[in-house]
């Protein structure tokens, strides 16, 4: 099954960004958290002022991490991306 994973990011309000939770909608429609790929991603964290490369930087750990684990994917999407 291939499907888009949405990231859910978490920013301190001062410097870093970071994944909260990657989730996806089922067949019916529903979001469902991955746990799976969440904990594979979580410790991902960047600096928040990169405006445009901070997206681009998350986007690539996440796409590294799901290909080393042959976990297929259609695209990755961000929730809180501008």
């Amino acid at each position: 099954m291939t499907t888009t994973f949405l990231v859910r990011t978490q920013y301190d309000g001062r410097e870093y960004r970071s994944v909260e939770e990657i989730s996806y909608y089922d067949e019916n429609g529903d979001e469902q958290i991955d746990l799976r790929v969440t904990a594979l991603c979580i410790d991902i964290t960047t600096c928040a002022d990169q405006g445009d490369d901070t997206w681009t930087f998350i986007r690539r750990q996440v796409e590294d991490r799901l290909d080393k684990e042959g976990i297929p994917y259609k695209d990755i999407e961000f929730e809180d991306q501008p």
